[in-house]
C-alpha cells in the first residue's frame, strides 16, 4: 500500500465544459434586463394607482391632511377634497396618463413624471415645502413580493433561453 498511486476521476453529467458555455451564455442574456423593466411598467402604474386611490395609505402610512385653509380653497373653488389632486396632472404623471414617462435601458429604468405641469409638483408635494412631505413612491412589502416574482420568473426564462433546461 505504502507508495501506491490514487487514482481519483471526476465524471459529470452534463460536461462542466458544456455547463461552463451554458453559465456565460445565461450572463449574456441577463446583460439585457429592458424586457424585466418593460415588465415592471404597469406593476408601478399600478401601485401608483393604489397609492393616490388610498391618499397615500397604500404605502406611505397616509399622506398628512390638508391644512384647513387649503382644504377650504379647494372647496370654494370646486377641487375635489383628495389629497395630491388638483387638476389630477400629478396622478395621471404617476399612473400611466398624461405626463407620464418611461425611460429603459438595458440597464436603468425610470418611470413616472416626465416633465410637464405636475413635475415641480411633484417634488413639493413629495419633499414637502411650506406643508408636511407627503411621499408617493412608498410601497407596502407585498408590492415588492409581487415584482419579485416577475423577476424570478423573467430569471427563469433567461436560464431556459440559455440552456439550462436542456442540460
Amino acid at each position: 500500500m505504502a507508495g501506491e498511486a490514487i487514482r481519483f476521476d471526476l465524471h459529470a453529467t452534463p460536461d462542466t465544459r458544456v455547463l461552463s458555455f451554458t453559465a456565460s451564455r445565461m450572463a449574456k442574456n441577463m446583460d439585457d434586463m429592458s424586457s424585466l423593466f418593460e415588465e415592471f411598467d404597469p406593476l408601478f402604474q399600478a401601485a401608483m394607482g393604489r397609492q393616490f386611490a388610498s391618499q397615500g395609505g397604500y404605502g406611505a402610512g397616509g399622506w398628512a391632511a390638508l391644512s384647513p385653509a387649503y382644504r377650504a380653497w379647494k372647496v370654494k373653488h370646486g377641487f375635489p377634497g383628495t389629497i395630491g389632486v388638483l387638476h389630477g396632472h400629478l396622478r395621471a404623471g404617476m399612473t400611466g396618463g398624461s405626463g407620464y414617462t418611461v425611460e429603459i435601458t438595458n440597464r436603468t429604468a425610470s418611470y413616472g413624471l416626465g416633465g410637464g405641469p405636475a413635475t415641480e409638483y411633484g417634488h413639493y408635494f413629495d419633499r414637502g415645502g411650506s406643508g408636511p412631505a407627503r411621499p408617493v413612491i412608498r410601497m407596502p412589502q407585498t408590492e415588492g413580493r409581487e415584482w419579485g416574482k416577475v423577476a424570478h420568473k423573467w430569471i427563469a426564462s433567461q436560464a431556459r433561453k440559455s440552456g439550462w433546461g436542456s442540460l
